[in-house]
């Protein structure tokens, strides 16, 4: 099920929200007493605003989300054979900045943030309730350049990830870091 509406206010502004919800099934796998598992489901209530500025050569979005996801399958930390468990229900809130760029006839740029607040917010495992999901970082940034060069139709790339520090459900955490990358592609 999914639904959207927008609004155009003006010519170079739109307003929109949308809501959808996810079905997932699990596939064939097994508690371990040989019954499958629920399917994962989810629901996402989103709401933001697009602008393009400077005769269309900027666009931005900002949106803001929440999205509830249940029956999601981890690793059964207490299963030396790695049977999976349902853990209850994961909420995500947040909000998201994207800017796309042209500078030139030939360079693009792409930059976005993103701040998420992911909880477990039931499970049958009471410790894990309030904590943050496993593997969500707190923030995260990207910024892409990307230039079309005027011979052999050749382009190049460069860019940049960070992301925060990030949770296990055991005593782990992953540290953040900052990726490098690059491109070069030829049609």
């Amino acid at each position: 099920l999914q639904a959207g509406l927008v609004y155009i206010p003006f010519a170079n502004t739109s307003l929109y929200t949308n809501y959808s919800e996810s079905f997932l099934p699990q596939g064939t796998a097994t508690i371990g007493r040989g019954g499958p598992f629920q399917p994962e489901t989810g629901r996402q209530y989103e709401f933001g605003a697009k602008r393009e500025w400077f005769n269309n050569r900027l666009s931005s979005t900002l949106a803001f989300f929440d999205i509830r996801r249940r029956n999601i399958l981890v690793v059964d930390p207490n299963s030396a054979s790695a049977f999976f468990i349902p853990i209850g229900e994961v909420a995500s809130r947040g909000a998201e900045l994207d800017i796309i760029g042209k500078v030139t006839d030939r360079l693009n740029i792409t930059a976005n943030y993103t701040y998420l607040d992911a909880k477990v917010t039931e499970d049958t495992n009471l410790n894990r309730v309030g904590r943050r999901n496993e593997n969500a970082p707190r923030n995260s940034t990207n910024l892409w350049a990307y230039y079309q060069f005027p011979f052999w139709n050749l382009s190049a790339g460069v860019g940049v990830s960070y992301l925060t520090r990030r949770p296990t459900f055991d005593t782990l955490v992953i540290p953040g870091y900052t990726l490098g990358n690059a491109s070069v592609s030829w049609t």
